[in-house]
């Protein structure tokens, strides 16, 4: 893993690095993720407060995409040391049969 490749929106920063580990696939996730939540794509540059703030606004979160989402979207794209694992996100409480109703529930 030590080739450029993927869309440059959705690569991780790491990627530029041309080191990089198979988590950077979760943080391309997590910015798809977000886009379908919120309708914006997510750029770890936007310097602006306010929109940073309107995007992860969790309320927005919970309606659109139920409990656990805004966290699960946080972690896949945190910093690679902090990023959630492949098998760490399907642990987490979006994707638990514990979930509410609605929400998103797998089954392994």
């Amino acid at each position: 893993m030590s080739e450029m490749v993927g869309s440059k929106p959705f690569a991780a920063p790491e990627v530029y690095e041309e080191d990089y580990t198979e988590k950077c696939d979760l943080y391309s996730m997590g910015i798809l993720f977000i886009a379908l939540v919120t309708g914006k794509l997510y750029d770890e540059h936007q310097k602006a407060p306010a929109e940073q703030k309107r995007l992860f606004n969790a309320s927005r979160w919970l309606d659109r995409a139920g409990p656990g989402a805004l966290e699960l979207a946080k972690q896949m794209i945190a910093p690679e040391a902090e990023r959630c694992s492949a098998q760490e996100a399907l642990e987490m409480s979006l994707f638990s049969e514990r979930a509410s109703p609605g929400a998103c529930c797998v089954i392994h």
